[in-house]
């Protein structure tokens, strides 16, 4: 199972200088440490797996991700955001036990969240994945 897809998100954001420039290491699988929130920050989370499956077994899995650009400004969060499809929409990777084999973008999703006067942009991708 592609329960690893975290480890090539992360490997991603964080070798990406036009990203890192915007939000320094402030990339956070599943929850925003305490302490936070310093703005930007990109915030990640696994939101399922789908097992393709044949006679001999698994053959790929589809991993459904969503990755948040959060920021006070707009025009950074969209513009991050922006960067980050390009990062992963139609490349592929290998890792020692992981290989990205696809990636497409399913849709984002923009919110103002008043509370806390913040920007989000959210991108929902399926990474088609096969484990070793």
């Amino acid at each position: 199972m592609s329960l690893l897809i975290g480890i090539h998100i992360q490997e991603v954001l964080t070798n990406a200088p036009e990203i890192t420039a915007v939000v320094k290491e402030r990339i956070y699988p599943l929850v925003i440490p305490a302490g936070v929130p310093q703005y930007p920050y990109i915030l990640f989370i696994n939101g399922g797996i789908t097992d393709t499956g044949t006679k001999d077994g698994t053959a790929e899995d589809s991993v459904v991700v969503g990755v948040a650009v959060a920021s006070k400004s707009y025009g950074e969060a969209v513009r991050t955001a922006n960067r980050i499809r390009y990062l992963f929409v139609g490349k592929s990777a290998k890792y020692e036990d992981l290989e990205v084999r696809d990636c497409e973008l399913l849709g984002s999703n923009e919110e103002y969240l008043l509370d806390i006067d913040v920007y989000t942009v959210t991108l929902q991708f399926n990474f088609k994945t096969l484990d070793y």
